[in-house]
């Protein structure tokens, strides 16, 4: 399983559109290899990141457990 807290750079074109374009590129090959491989990936927009409560951290854990290679966004 993997978390991944994404900040704004994942979103906008905080450092021009091709960095943009380029870190997307990035999120969606690793997107793809986790479930290629069957590996969990938790993904959390770093903004929203402040009002998950520990339930709602336990609860999408579990859930990540238990489908090997499920993707979760949490934003």
């Amino acid at each position: 399983m993997a978390v991944e807290v994404q900040g704004e750079q994942h979103f906008e074109p905080v450092w021009g559109e091709e960095n943009l374009r380029r870190v997307q590129r990035n999120d969606e090959i690793k997107r793809k290899r986790c479930k290629a491989n069957g590996m969990s990936l938790i993904r959390v927009k770093r903004r929203e990141s402040m009002d998950i409560n520990d339930d709602e951290i336990r609860t999408v854990v579990e859930q990540a457990a238990a489908s090997p290679g499920t993707i979760i966004d949490l934003y």
